[in-house]
Order: C-alpha cells, then sequence, then structure tokens
C-alpha cells in the first residue's frame, strides 16, 4: 500500500469523530459543516516508497455564522492528525500544519472554506534510513 493510501486512511478514520468527513465533495444539500479530504502531494526521497514527504489537504466548509464551530474543527484537525505515529505500512510524523481560511460564495450561503495542509515525513516499517 502506498504512503499517500495508509496515511488517507488513517485520517478518515479519525476525522468522522470531528464531523461528517467525506473522501468526496458531497452534493450540494449536504448539511454544514463537513470535512473533505481531498488532494495529496507524496515527495520519494529515493525511488521507491522507503521514506519521503506527504501533504494531505484537508478542507473544512461551513457557514459564516459557524466560524467558532470550524476553528474548533481546524483545532481538534490539527490534534488528532499530530497524534499519527503510525499507519499500517510506515512510521510517519507530522512535520507541519498550515491553513488558511477563504471566504466561499459557492452556495446560496455565505460560507467558509478551511484549506488545511498536513505534511507528514514518513518511512516504511522494518527499514532503517538516515536523513541526510
Amino acid at each position: 500500500m502506498t504512503p499517500q493510501h495508509d496515511i488517507f486512511r488513517e485520517l478518515f478514520q479519525i476525522f468522522p469523530i470531528i464531523g461528517q468527513t467525506f473522501d468526496y465533495l458531497p452534493p450540494e444539500k449536504t448539511e454544514y459543516p463537513f470535512i473533505y479530504i481531498g488532494e495529496s502531494y507524496d515527495s520519494e526521497r529515493t525511488m521507491n516508497d522507503l521514506v519521503g514527504q506527504l501533504t494531505q489537504t484537508v478542507h473544512i466548509y461551513g457557514l459564516v455564522t459557524q466560524r467558532m464551530l470550524l476553528e474548533e474543527m481546524a483545532g481538534k484537525i490539527h490534534n488528532y492528525a499530530s497524534a499519527i505515529k503510525t499507519t499500517e505500512n510506515y512510521s510517519v510524523a507530522m512535520t507541519n500544519f498550515r491553513y488558511q481560511v477563504i471566504p466561499d460564495n459557492t452556495d446560496v450561503q455565505p460560507l467558509l472554506h478551511y484549506a488545511i495542509d498536513l505534511q507528514y515525513t514518513y518511512n516504511k516499517k522494518g527499514e532503517t534510513y538516515t536523513w541526510q
């Protein structure tokens, strides 16, 4: 299994504790707020999946009036995501948490869109590697 899929699976198991979670943008009648686990970017240090860095983007969509709730959700995402130290096949460590709040007018109601980048380093279990 790829590091991207392993980390995605961990997040997808944890995030429903925070709020309704999707691996796709849900239908337009979906109740706000919701979490969407979106894009990921993998930068391997070698020509295999031994060691590397992965950035997983997570989106939270909510109504403008839900800003406090959305901030709480972003904080919980940070806490849960940083607690992940291992997946089925990899040892991982969150090395960066970055987010931006974007006004979103794609719905009839004004929304806030939180775009959160979770950056992890990973190495395959049972393998050793010295970071250079």
